[in-house]
């Protein structure tokens, strides 16, 4: 039972050192993309490493399509909804 406590506590410590660097590394960047609602650090490293260059896109609504939460139109004769692109 403590070599379990011993490994749960190293692993907390592991688990903290980690996200320090982790934020140090997602600070490097300046995207602020934690000042976003419901965006925190992990899901923001995942975003920063999924996008790569920001700067690839030209303007937000070729960011948000490529997230896949951009709004388009799916229809035909005048008839359609409006969905997710992804």
């Amino acid at each position: 039972m403590r070599s379990i406590i011993r490994e749960i506590e190293f692993k907390k410590k592991e688990m903290k050192y980690i996200e320090r660097e982790l934020k140090q590394l997602v600070n490097l960047l300046d995207y602020q993309l934690e000042t976003m609602p419901g965006i925190e650090l992990v899901t923001a490293s995942a975003l920063i490493a999924e996008i790569e260059d920001v700067r690839r896109f030209p303007n937000a609504n070729k960011l948000a399509r490529f997230a896949g939460i951009a709004p388009v139109y799916f229809g035909s004769g005048g008839k359609g909804k409006t969905h997710k692109s992804k």
